[in-house]
């Protein structure tokens, strides 16, 4: 038997719109023929000669964020482990559950389950609403 670890979060998400709401590197934009031109740029932070001009995702609605113990990502339709709630700061579960624009659903086996909407993201249609459900899974980036 394989020993997995404790479920953190799953998600449902588009794989192509998740892919360029956090593509960074200007040559992946260059070799698809997209257009940068308009799109906020920042530099990478490294030194000399690795130092470049990279597109900047941090306020892209799909955006992913690598942090201590999780990855702060979103999808139309997640599910929140009990770990979720140990490792999120100021994740709170009361409040998650009485989002009823979420459509939530407290499971037997502790996971909640929330479908925020039935339709996948896959473009900026629906940026307000990825923001709404940022804030309130992962209020230590809201601001």
């Amino acid at each position: 038997m394989v020993a997995w670890g404790p479920m953190i979060t799953g998600r449902l998400f588009v794989p192509e719109y998740d892919d360029w709401q956090n593509a960074a590197d200007p040559l992946l934009f260059k070799s698809a023929g997209k257009d940068i031109a308009e799109l906020p740029m920042r530099s990478n932070g490294l030194p000399f000669p690795l130092d470049q001009m990279i597109v900047d995702t941090s306020h892209n609605p799909g955006r992913r964020i690598l942090r201590n113990g999780f990855i702060e990502a979103l999808g139309h339709r997640m599910w929140l482990g009990a770990e979720f709630f140990r490792r999120v700061p100021g994740a709170d579960r009361a409040a998650i559950l009485a989002a009823e624009w979420l459509r939530p659903v407290q499971q037997p086996d502790g996971v909640v389950e929330i479908t925020a909407s039935d339709a996948p993201f896959h473009d900026d249609s629906s940026a307000q609403l990825q923001e709404r459900l940022r804030s309130l899974l992962f209020p230590m980036s809201a601001g």
